[in-house]
């Protein structure tokens, strides 16, 4: 992998910045706060950060102000093709062009894949360890208080090697083996205050051995008290749980009565609702139909029939009474044929006296026409004065006679305005309504009482209501009834009872069997005799599991160290001999030749040969032996060696921050042979500043 350009937009101080890699080594030279640091933080979120991610860490990174729109295009080469990755935090959105065979692609675990891939580490920490140099890390060979380089030169080496972190070495792991296994030992091969786990577990089990071995009759005596305690304890357990189970069936069932009791009175108030309603309806409508019938008749119709009736009956006696005293043959019109024969009586006696006068007949007959025409007169005389009497009541009679029939023709009348055709018919009638006049008043006080003083309407509709409040009842208690089991095999008042007697001795048995378990808890308290022996015997079981894990664990830990210890030496042995020409190499170029040869040893420690051999001078110098500055050369040339040794050819690229910073000018220069980019504050002239530069190579 070969670095070609990096574009940071809004990244930490840099608005729209790019930066073109040369092949080769580039150095980034510039003053202190110009960026150097930041450009090598920019290589590490291109190649590793993910654009979803809200950490800090990554928040941190954008440029003030610019409100997510941070984002770094970093180009390379890799496998002979030419790739562009584009990171854009603000959209969350992560692309890989490769620009030779114009493939793109946008799924973030592919391309963190091929860029792993092309990096030739699976993780930032991994590639830190070893392909970077961050800023300060070869300031730590320094040491603080006269400390050993070299002691702390291998180690670091170490864990470039042994870690894919750089964080953790195998050595640390050893010591901390070690570290683990002595803490567990403590106390084993001589005495000491604070005994390891190992010793703590070894003196309880001894003390739980004698503890066991002395109180045997004690325990004996205990443990028949505790097995009567066991017996009556189980003794309870089974009481109380038959007592709670009786105790919800006799809930359950005293439930179920209630509900259907409940029920039972629901059914009769509704039956008395229903009852109610239905005599009021038929009381109601025998009123209405009573009224209705007597509406019918009026009133005022009934008495113009009795009075037509009576006035028929004062004209019936009347005519009754003429008729009884009315002389024999004397009858309604008999006055008008008296008269006529009394006034043809007298017009013959007018004749008889008038004939004479003219002279007819009248020497003969005159006697005779004398006399007649005396009787005659004397007849029609004594005529008018007997029909002056009849003719008088026989008028009477005649006009009481017409009274009558004018009353009957009256009463008929009344008779057909009531809709009888008789007086027997309309006394009929009345009778019938007189006694409908009673039935309409025994319903108008029953429908009273039944409306108890109110309005029938408004009692009607307070009965409608009363009859869905009470049919609501019914279907939360029937519901209610049926989560308790149904009606069906509930039991009755004797059964309920007898279950209650049950339950009632069993809380006597429990109270009973409560006090005689707290008596036998307080005698064994009182007892003193102390733990259980079966308990003691579990615990003396237990930690002598606790010691035969403990002794494993030992084994294993012996076993783990002496495996990375043989593959710690492995290791350190191939990479001495892979490190060592490279080591070589490098340093002799760094410094001029002074230093051409390096050994490593399989320690690692590092010897390069002395320069200045002389009478009495070792072969070999020691990172002691070495001035500031070239114990960093050589810690850069190792890290050029672990570069090669723990990377393929095309590898990642090795990025520098800070690392020339104790080197002179021509070792700085015969380190750093290529082009510079340079850095500048904004707003001020860059000035020289020696050693501060930021480099980053490709491979």
């Amino acid at each position: 992998m070969r670095l070609r350009e990096l574009r940071l937009r809004n990244f930490r101080r840099f608005a729209d910045h790019a930066l073109a890699f040369a092949p080769g080594l580039t150095i980034v030279v510039g003053s202190n706060e110009t960026g150097k640091s930041t450009v090598v933080a920019a290589l590490g979120a291109a190649l590793f950060a993910d654009v979803t991610s809200k950490a800090r860490s990554v928040a941190a990174l954008e440029r003030w102000g610019s409100r997510g729109a941070m984002s770094l295009t970093l180009s390379f080469d890799h496998a002979g093709d030419l790739y562009t990755l584009v990171k854009d935090f603000g959209a969350r959105r992560v692309t890989l062009t490769n620009d030779t065979t114009g493939e793109t692609l946008g799924d973030r675990a592919e391309i963190d894949r091929r860029v792993t891939a092309a990096v030739g580490f699976a993780t930032r920490e991994a590639f830190e360890s070893v392909a970077s140099v961050r800023q300060g890390e070869i300031a730590i060979l320094m040491g603080k208080g006269g400390e050993s380089r070299r002691n702390k030169l291998v180690p670091m080496i170490e864990r470039k090697i042994t870690s894919g972190g750089g964080s953790v070495a195998a050595p640390s792991v050893l010591d901390a083996l070690d570290r683990h296994v002595a803490a567990i030992r403590v106390g084993l091969d001589r005495p000491a205050k604070n005994p390891g786990l190992l010793k703590t577990l070894v003196d309880r089990r001894d003390a739980l051995a004698r503890s066991i071995g002395e109180g045997e009759a004690a325990w004996r005596e205990a443990t028949t008290a505790r097995e009567e305690l066991g017996r009556d304890r189980e003794e309870l357990r089974e009481s109380t749980s038959t007592r709670d189970a009786l105790a919800r069936t006799v809930e359950r069932e005293t439930a179920r009565s209630e509900r259907r009791s409940e029920l039972a009175r629901i059914a009769d108030e509704l039956a008395r609702n229903d009852g109610l309603t239905a005599d009021i309806l038929k009381l109601s409508a025998d009123l209405d139909a009573g009224q209705e019938a007597l509406l019918a008749t009026s009133p005022e119709a009934e008495r113009g029939v009795l009075a037509a009736s009576a006035a028929r009956e004062a004209a019936d006696a009347r005519v009754t009474d003429l008729e009884a005293s009315a002389p024999p043959g004397v009858e309604p019109g008999a006055g008008r044929g008296a008269a006529a024969a009394g006034w043809a009586l007298a017009a013959l006696a007018v004749a008889l006296i008038v004939a004479p006068l003219t002279g007819l007949l009248a020497e003969t007959l005159t006697p005779w026409l004398a006399a007649a025409a005396a009787c005659a007169a004397g007849g029609a005389a004594a005529f008018f004065r007997r029909s002056a009497v009849h003719g008088a009541l026989a008028r009477a009679l005649e006009r009481e006679t017409d009274a009558r029939n004018e009353s009957e023709e009256a009463l008929a009348r009344a008779l057909g305005a009531v809709g009888v055709r008789s007086r027997d018919e309309f006394e009929r009638r009345l009778t019938a309504n007189e006694t409908l006049r009673n039935d309409v008043a025994g319903w108008e006080a029953r429908l009273e009482e039944k409306c108890e003083g109110g309005n029938p309407g408004d009692f009607g509709r307070r009965l409608r209501t009363d009859a869905v409040r009470l049919s609501r009842e019914r279907e939360l208690a029937s519901q209610a009834l049926e989560e308790l089991g149904g009606s069906e095999g509930a039991l009755g008042a004797t059964e309920l009872a007898k279950l209650r007697e049950e339950r009632d001795a069993l809380d006597r048995r429990i109270a009973d069997l409560e006090r005689r378990t707290d008596r036998a808890v307080d005698r064994l308290a009182d007892s003193d005799v102390g733990e259980a022996l079966p308990d003691m015997v579990a615990r003396l079981e237990g930690v002598e599991a606790e010691i035969e894990e403990v002794e494993r664990q030992l084994k294993v830990a012996a076993i783990a160290r002496d495996g990375i210890g043989e593959a710690l030496a492995r290791t350190k042995e191939e990479a001495a001999s892979a490190l060592e020409p490279v080591v070589s190499r490098v340093l002799g170029r760094v410094t001029d030749g002074r230093y051409e040869s390096v050994r490593v040893g399989h320690d690692l420690t590092m010897s390069p040969a002395n320069p200045d051999p002389g009478a009495g001078a070792p072969e070999s110098l020691s990172a002691d032996d070495l001035s500031a500055g070239t114990v960093d050369q050589l810690y850069l040339a190792v890290r050029f060696a672990l570069l090669e040794f723990l990377s393929a050819a095309d590898g990642p690229p090795l990025i520098l921050d800070d690392a020339l910073v104790h080197f002179d000018r021509d070792r700085r220069l015969a380190a750093a042979p290529g082009g510079g980019v340079r850095l500048r504050r904004r707003g001020r002239r860059p000035r020289r500043q020696r050693g501060r530069a930021a480099a980053a190579c490709g491979r």
